[in-house]
């Protein structure tokens, strides 16, 4: 299939995990769910995790994240549409809840433009999850918490990210570290549960694998 020549991007972002996570050793639920090779997950940042970004991820392996979050539901349908001329690889589109200005006609759009994967954030989102995933989309919801983990799973989430205490963006009074959250959650939930926060290299990787996470989702380090 269609395999674009690796750009110095996305050497880079390969090299940092494939010394330790050789091809096809490491493959967990996520990876299936989601259609890649490595349980990586661009975080969707702002307007920093654009294009380029998600798919030079996506074509190293992981999963790409666009961040949305100030940009009009036309420049989404654009930006859609610029990442497939650089990938044909799963990729997703970030959507918080509270901040994007005009999420419903947000979520519309990246649903007609059929992107593979929506992820949703910041507060409660089943209705935007429901009309994801009547759509055959995956949908992944993102929290701060293990109480908030286990209502987006009841709500019928198919994953959900629980971000630490050392991840940056929003924060809840109920947030723990990334250490804790991850195990706690891992004993209660039945849904993939993917870590964030104060992720930046293989050995965090594999220590998210060990905690029982299914994945890691990343952001910072891609920009360093």
């Amino acid at each position: 299939g269609y395999r674009p020549a690796l750009s110095a991007l996305e050497a880079s972002i390969l090299a940092r995990f494939e010394g330790v996570i050789m091809r096809n050793i490491i493959r967990t639920e996520i990876c299936d769910m989601l259609g890649i090779e490595y349980p990586v997950i661009l975080a969707g940042m702002g307007v920093v995790a654009g294009p380029a970004l998600a798919a030079a991820v996506s074509n190293a392996g992981g999963l790409g994240v666009m961040g949305v979050i100030n940009l009009n539901p036309q420049q989404i349908r654009q930006w859609i549409r610029q990442v497939r001329e650089l990938t044909d690889k799963p990729f997703g589109v970030n959507l918080s809840v509270g901040l994007c200005p005009r999420i419903d006609e947000m979520r519309d759009v990246a649903i007609e433009e059929r992107v593979p994967v929506i992820f949703t954030a910041a507060y409660r989102a089943d209705d935007h999850g429901h009309r994801i995933k009547d759509a055959g989309l995956k949908w992944v919801h993102k929290v701060a918490s293990v109480q908030h983990a286990m209502a987006a799973e009841r709500q019928g989430a198919d994953a959900v990210v629980i971000v630490g205490m050392e991840g940056t963006s929003f924060k809840s009074i109920h947030q723990l570290p990334t250490l804790i959250s991850i195990t706690s959650a891992i004993r209660v939930m039945k849904v993939p549960v993917i870590a964030a926060g104060g992720i930046a290299d293989a050995r965090g990787f594999l220590a998210a694998l060990a905690m029982g996470a299914e994945g890691i989702y990343m952001g910072t380090r891609f920009l360093a």
